[in-house]
C-alpha cells in the first residue's frame, strides 16, 4: 500500500516556489532581443547620470582616479572571489572522490611508490 506524502508547508512559501518557477519560464521564453532590452533597462537603474558639465581639468582627473581606483579595487575583489571559487570546486572534487572513492587513491599511492 503505497501512502500519499503530504508536504506541510506554509501556502505562501508554495506561492512564492510557482511564482518564482513561471518567472523562470518567461525568462527561458523571451527572445535575445527582449533581452538585450532588459539589460539595458536593468544597467539604466543601476548607472547613476555622470553630471561633469563644468569640471576643470583638475576635477575631471581626480574624478578619473576615482573611477580607476574603483575598477582596480573591483578587478581586485574579483580575481579573489573567482581563485576562491576554483578553490571549493578543487575542495568540492577532492572531498567525494575521498569519499566515493578511496580505492583509487589506494591503488594510485601502491604504484606511486
Amino acid at each position: 500500500m503505497i501512502s500519499e506524502l503530504t508536504v506541510t508547508s506554509h501556502p505562501q512559501s508554495r506561492l512564492k516556489q510557482f511564482a518564482s518557477a513561471l518567472s523562470v519560464g518567461r525568462e527561458m521564453a523571451k527572445t535575445k532581443e527582449q533581452l538585450a532590452e532588459d539589460k539595458i533597462v536593468a544597467m539604466d537603474m543601476r548607472l547613476k547620470a555622470l553630471n561633469i558639465e563644468g569640471f576643470g581639468s583638475e576635477e575631471l582627473r581626480k574624478k578619473a582616479e576615482e573611477f580607476w581606483d574603483r575598477i582596480v579595487r573591483l578587478e581586485s575583489d574579483k580575481y579573489d572571489l573567482e581563485e576562491r571559487q576554483k578553490r571549493q570546486e578543487y575542495d568540492v572534487i577532492d572531498y567525494f572522490s575521498h569519499t566515493y572513492f578511496p580505492t583509487i587513491y589506494i591503488f594510485c599511492d601502491f604504484y606511486s611508490s
